[in-house]
């Protein structure tokens, strides 16, 4: 299979640490990654947190380390290799605390996140570097000031200044600013026991979320669909009461309605349709905290961690089937798992281990390239309806067809023809199909708005006129019309009983004459064109004001102005529509004046 960007998760463990003795000495040796085998990368003894992987750099790694000593207090470091985890260099300054989160900007990736746990003498906190781990500085405002503990940290891939931060007494808190201040958002959240562990965002809907709580009251998968401003409880299954503490998640990228969660003691949960309902416990003899999920976007291959003794399982089935996956790891204890786009898999235990779970591309989208349990590399297809090439179509899907070849069904899903006269366009056929009128647009006063259109058929003379005249039932300010002296066209468009008639459109920008074709004000917007070009439209006009005072008008006239055919078939609608389709306006018109061959003119609505 060509070469798929991999999702780089990090997931960290729950907290309760147990006591335990280590000596840091970072390590300087580094095994190859293994075929079918973990080999050591260094950091030989460290109880490493939390792993982070340069999306642009793969080489670049980052892993957070914490150890706890018996009086409570504890320590902790970031250290970063720039050659795979050969060698590693510490990464402290401004640091001191146990390193429970890494997280990496998407867009800029010397910018990194570390989120600590709270100890004796270490309170915990999020830590910015924008300077890929030379310094760290503490971003906290907005966070509780005491008993901090950060679980998980988690950026939107879209829009990286947000990122939230999961902690385990506080809930759920997001900062819109690249860290600098936060907030609470935890309403719908549990009220009392607020154990949050674990959070996964949607990679094609941002705003999408789901976060895995562990309180004794109430726990389970919680989603949000507004950013975090409210959550709902899933409802998990019968099990127990559908009850189950969930401490890690994982949403599969090529199929974001499929959501995995890891529960203590009953294996992983499945649902299919974006937490709707669940199917599972699924290897529930996996008796450990689940800690760790991750994809491999390019097999859909599932791979689950515990905290405690369980090492690494795998999946390759969805989540119906594991079977372990720890041959040369020594450390059974495992507290994050890292994927690089080269199909290495990394994770954090006593040191940092990493594994070769991907071989030789063949060429091939539809096809996965891997080892087999002999180390040898094949090319088994794609299950069918894998994501393959984009022909480029908006009106074909791009699936395996479990054969290994790249097909192109023709789907009905939502499209936009590129008209703004146009709404609800739907494909069909493996084209965009037009819809109907524009929708939701403002109305018109009654009996306040006009159309008046003269089609003599001799353009030459500029005798073919078009002029419209709207007054606002509701207050209109034109700032709703955007900015078309740079950016926004705004669109005249009539519809009658027989669908689309006619449109023209005002252009954002330009100069006509001498002079710019846009004046605006905070109060008016008016449009100038002598010439009449590119549609015919020789003025448009815009006033704030009131309802019942606030107005729009259209003249257009000559050669360019692409009149329909008269008479209308009633009822005739006219709008005007900003060109990216974010406001429209309108007046219907259920009888006429006038309705002849040369002559439409009719008041409404």
């Amino acid at each position: 299979m060509k070469a798929v960007a991999r999702v780089l998760g990090t997931c960290v463990a729950r907290g309760i640490v147990a006591m335990c003795t280590a000596v840091f000495v970072a390590g300087a040796h580094r095994a190859q990654a293994g075929i079918n085998v973990w080999t050591s990368n260094g950091l030989a003894g460290v109880y490493v947190r939390s792993l982070a992987i340069d999306p642009s750099t793969p080489s670049t790694l980052y892993a957070g380390t914490g150890h706890w000593f018996g009086d409570g207090s504890a320590i902790g470091e970031v250290y970063k290799s720039t050659d795979g985890g050969s060698t590693w260099s510490a990464a402290n300054t401004g640091l001191r605390s146990p390193v429970t989160a890494l997280a990496i900007d998407p867009t800029t990736p010397s910018t990194l996140y570390a989120g600590t746990y709270d100890s004796v003498g270490s309170p915990g906190s999020v830590l910015k570097s924008t300077d890929g781990g030379s310094t760290w500085g503490a971003f906290n405002t907005g966070l509780p000031t005491s008993d901090l503990s950060v679980a998980a940290l988690a950026i939107d891939p879209t829009t990286p200044s947000t990122l939230y931060a999961v902690t385990y007494s506080y809930g759920v808190f997001k900062s819109t600013d690249g860290g600098s201040t936060w907030g609470a958002v935890n309403t719908g959240l549990p009220t009392t026991d607020l154990f949050v562990a674990a959070l996964a965002i949607d990679p094609t809907t941002p705003d999408t979320l789901y976060a895995g709580v562990a309180s004794d009251a109430n726990p389970g998968v919680y989603k949000s669909t507004d950013g975090g401003n409210t959550w709902g409880a899933l409802n998990m299954g019968g099990l127990f009461g559908g009850s189950f503490w969930v401490f890690a998640l994982a949403i599969d990228p090529t199929s974001p309605g499929t959501v995995y969660a890891g529960t203590a003691w009953f294996g992983v949960l499945k649902s299919t349709d974006s937490g709707t309902t669940w199917g599972g416990p699924y290897g529930e003899f996996m008796e450990d905290v689940l800690s760790v999920l991750v994809i491999d976007p390019a097999t859909a291959t599932l791979f689950a961690a515990g905290e405690r003794a369980m090492g690494v399982y795998k999946s390759t089935d969805g989540g119906s089937s594991w079977g372990g996956f720890n041959t040369g790891l020594p450390g059974r204890g495992v507290h994050a798992l890292a994927l690089d786009p080269t199909g290495t898999l990394y994770a954090a235990t006593l040191g940092v281990f990493s594994i070769q779970i991907s071989c030789a591309d063949d060429g091939n989208v539809c096809t996965h390239d891997v080892y087999d349990a002999t180390g040898t590399c094949h090319h088994p297809s794609a299950a069918e309806s894998y994501p393959c090439t984009d022909d480029g179509n908006a009106c074909t899907d791009d699936v395996c067809d479990g054969a290994g070849s790249c097909t192109h069904p023709d789907n009905t899903a939502p499209c936009e023809d590129g008209n703004a006269c146009t709404a609800n366009d739907t494909c069909s056929g493996g084209a965009c199909v037009p819809g109907g009128p524009p929708t939701a647009c403002s109305t018109a006063f009654p009996a306040k708005a006009r159309v008046d259109i003269k089609a003599d058929g001799d353009p030459a003379r500029l005798r073919q006129k078009f002029r419209w005249t709207w007054t606002s039932a509701d207050p209109f300010d034109v700032a709703a019309l955007g900015n078309p002296s740079t950016d926004d066209d705004l669109v005249v468009c009539l519809y009658d009983a027989t669908g689309l008639k006619f449109q023209a459109t005002a252009p954002a920008g330009g100069n006509c004459g001498t002079n710019s074709c846009w004046y605006l004000t905070d109060r008016k917007v008016k449009y100038s064109d002598r010439d009449a070009t590119p549609d015919g439209l020789t003025k448009l006009r815009g006033k704030t004001g009131v309802a019942g005072r606030g107005k729009l008008q259209a003249h257009g006239k000559g050669a360019d102005l692409d009149l329909p055919s008269l008479p209308l078939a009633l009822p005739v609608t006219v709008h005007l529509v900003r060109e990216d389709g974010s406001a429209c306006w309108q007046a219907t018109y259920s009888t006429s004046i006038k309705n002849e061959p040369t002559r439409f003119k009719a008041l409404g609505p």
